[in-house]
């Protein structure tokens, strides 16, 4: 019966006559959900930040990048940006939001450059409570998709609680991947513990730039290939 059924529907689907409620469900399917988890701690200033931002703005518009999208099953992904800091300041600059064309990308550049900057008191490095404010996000996911990423940013390593490492099986119980990308200016280390510490998840990986003014090529390549997944994606651990 079920094999009958399943027939029916490939049929169905053929003709273009599948039911409304169906159809509405698999169109709104994106092949990635990405939140971007931007540092916004003291360390970073002013300008350091506009380069961060800036930079997303115009990769999620890039002619290359709408393209890696266009060329996904769904042709869409979803993206929400968090800047973060210390412990319990986190904020969602963008809320999530489909991207499905030229026309969503700009609305999405557009809102990232006029959004003032969260202000945060503390202000120090807390890389876990944002890493567990980001895996939330996904609790508010408005379409399904099979890829759950979390691409963290920043200029320094974790000096607040929680550790990375105790997230490790919340992380792999929700089959998210965290992926990196460390500002690493003088510290010649901060590749390194982002690729020991940060990253996390079947085929996780970091892209390491040495300011913030190379950042959004660095971004740029990064998010291609995390749209792109499969087999752009390697494991580096």
């Amino acid at each position: 019966m079920l094999r009958h059924l399943l027939s029916i529907c490939a049929i169905l689907a053929c003709l273009g006559l599948m039911p409304q409620a169906v159809k509405a469900q698999s169109a709104g399917t994106v092949d990635v959900a990405i939140v971007l988890a931007v540092d916004a701690s003291a360390s970073v200033d002013g300008q350091e930040y506009l380069l961060q931002i800036g930079g997303i703005a115009h990769a999620i518009s890039h002619p290359s990048v709408l393209s890696v999208i266009d060329g996904g099953r769904n042709k869409a992904i979803a993206i929400s940006v968090v800047t973060w800091a210390s412990v319990g300041e986190q904020h969602v600059l963008l809320p999530w939001t489909r991207i499905d064309g030229p026309a969503a990308a700009q609305q999405v550049s557009a809102h990232l450059l006029d959004s003032p900057r969260q202000k945060f008191l503390r202000g120090g490095t807390a890389i876990g409570a944002a890493l567990s404010y980001s895996l939330l996000m996904f609790d508010r996911l408005p379409w399904p998709t099979e890829r759950r990423v979390i691409d963290v940013s920043g200029d320094g390593r974790n000096s607040k609680p929680p550790l990375i490492r105790s997230l490790r099986p919340e992380i792999a119980r929700r089959d998210v991947v965290i992926n990196g990308l460390p500002v690493t200016d003088n510290d010649s280390g901060l590749a390194r513990y982002y690729r020991d510490i940060v990253i996390s998840g079947y085929g996780a990986f970091s892209v390491p730039t040495y300011s913030f003014e190379t950042f959004p090529d660095a971004f740029r390549i990064k998010l291609m290939r995390e749209i792109r997944g499969g087999a752009m994606v390697s494991m580096q651990r």
